[in-house]
């Protein structure tokens, strides 16, 4: 594949390369983590896979997190991700009332999508 040769061989001449078990790649994901260590192979490249890591009798996965999160089990999500869930968001100016009263606070745009 040109993504191995012509990007991680040539353009940037990686020793070694880390995926997950079931990383896809390719067009319309057709290749597989054991395609990309083949095709690495050829070109001296190390490929190492990481192995699920498994909770509740199934793997930990980001469409897992979300899944939960989506739910509502922000606990569940927490516990696979080892620490709460949480956003980034900028701080927004206010009218300073808070700050007034003698309690400063912060305010937040949530996004209609979270």
């Amino acid at each position: 594949m040109d993504f191995v040769n012509k990007i991680l061989h040539d353009a940037l001449g990686v020793s070694g390369v880390v995926c997950g078990w079931n990383f896809r790649f390719g067009r319309g994901a057709s290749c597989t983590s054991g395609d990309l260590c083949d095709l690495c192979a050829k070109y001296d490249i190390d490929c190492s896979v990481v192995p699920p890591v498994i909770a509740g009798g199934e793997a930990i996965s980001s469409s897992r997190i979300r899944s939960l999160i989506l739910s509502g089990k922000t606990k569940e999500a927490a516990d696979l991700l080892g620490r709460n869930h949480s956003y980034t968001l900028p701080v927004v100016h206010g009218k300073m009332l808070g700050r007034r009263l003698g309690f400063p606070t912060i305010n937040q745009i949530i996004p209609e999508n979270l």
